[in-house]
């Protein structure tokens, strides 16, 4: 099974659902070998943020023509940010399929499809604080005009009465098709989730595009339980937290800790990254060295204010992180906040695949790494999740 998803917060929590029941990866590249069908390979493309066509040439350049792995699940975020409408059109040209079916609800945490609009904690999308999103400002709710923007192809709706009493039309949407189309399907319950992955499992060529949510209805369709045994993870010696989420239940996290902690807690003023970042690495290096010479955990952040470029923080962040590991021995356990830091950690480790383990909370993934010849833990959380004593807990957690 292959999995792809536009980063790697988004393919670490779909990933984990898998990891009980096959052998499961996460891929930040893809390998030059041939694909191990018995597995569950998650890849990250890394395009949220990019143009429709980049996002476009990155999926035609990851994957060779025409794509035949099936089962094919295409992890979209639960409020379509991203070129979303251009990669399942990409998608459907590489695989060869005709139809899409987009469900992006992810009931459990407030976020639902209702007339073909999205709805988070009962607010219109556009509402809402993602309006104003410093990287994908999201100005409306309706789904239909959000792919629009990056798509030409026909675009059809299932309204939740055609779903719940009259499946056979869904059916009807799917087979009678004659062109390539996109089914904007409305659900508001994980029970109608579980409607649209009982119609998906009878179309085994249709591209199923949704939120974790529909992920885990479809599983039993998708991944033959196993019940596989998730290996103990040892603790570590050290604990690295690295933050670049500018989301408020992020920053209350942060907050939390520095009142509980305060000489564990190193804020980078975020001005200073723009003038010497080579000379700031070495000095915050320096500074977290001596740090941990006394002490086994820190939490490294950068001042939200004011606002620079996301790329230069979480750059920044991973490169402090290398330059620490290259001088202080012992085993790291890490935890990050948001895709875009996972990933700029990864890259500066040389890390391209993680294992998912096990789920602490939704959102909340805990991954097996491999640096130095040697199984590390890194918890990875999205900007939006978790309680606020989420970073202490990881400390207890893993040292």
């Amino acid at each position: 099974m292959l999995i792809i998803a536009d980063d790697l917060s988004g393919a670490l929590d779909t990933s984990v659902i898998f990891a009980e029941d096959a052998p499961t990866k996460v891929l930040l590249e893809l390998p030059n070998t041939t694909f191990d069908t018995s597995a569950v390979l998650v890849l990250t493309t890394e395009s949220r943020h990019l143009t429709a066509d980049a996002a476009r040439r990155k999926l035609q350049q990851h994957f060779p023509y025409p794509l035949k792995i099936r089962p094919l699940y295409k992890k979209v975020d639960a409020t379509l940010r991203g070129p979303v409408g251009a990669e399942i059109e990409t998608l459907l040209h590489i695989t060869g399929m005709q139809t899409a079916v987009l469900c992006p609800s992810f009931p459990t945490v407030n976020k639902i499809v209702k007339d073909g609009h999205l709805y988070v904690e009962g607010k219109p999308l556009e509402m809402t604080a993602l309006r104003t999103d410093p990287r994908n400002p999201l100005i409306t709710g309706d789904i239909q005009t959000i792919l629009r923007t990056t798509t030409s192809l026909r675009l059809e709706h299932i309204a939740l009465n055609t779903l719940r009493h009259h499946p056979d039309q869904v059916h009807d949407h799917i087979t009678h098709q004659s062109s390539k189309q996109i089914l904007v399907v409305d659900a508001e319950t994980d029970d109608d989730l579980a409607r649209i992955a009982k119609i998906l499992s009878k179309h085994p060529n249709v591209l199923p595009c949704g939120s974790l949510a529909l992920a885990l209805q479809l599983r039993p369709f998708l991944v033959p339980s196993r019940s596989l045994t998730v290996p103990e993870v040892a603790k570590a010696d050290k604990a690295l937290i690295m933050s670049a989420s500018l989301h408020p239940a992020t920053q209350q996290q942060i907050s939390y800790f520095h009142t509980r902690f305060p000489d564990h807690f190193w804020e980078i003023d975020s001005t200073l990254l723009s003038h010497n970042a080579p000379e700031l690495i070495n000095t915050v290096t320096a500074r977290l060295l001596h740090g941990f010479s006394t002490s086994h955990f820190a939490l490294l952040s950068v001042s939200p204010k004011p606002r620079i470029d996301p790329d230069a923080v979480t750059g920044f962040l991973g490169q402090v992180a290398k330059n620490l590991l290259d001088h202080v021995k012992g085993v790291f356990a890490f935890a990050t906040t948001g895709g875009d830091m996972t990933s700029a950690l990864c890259r500066a480790l040389g890390i391209t695949e993680l294992e998912p383990l096990t789920q602490w909370d939704p959102g909340i993934v805990q991954s097996r790494i491999r640096f130095h010849n040697s199984p590390w833990t890194l918890v990875s959380k999205s900007g939006s999740y978790g309680s606020a004593p989420f970073f202490i807990d990881f400390v207890q957690r893993l040292l």
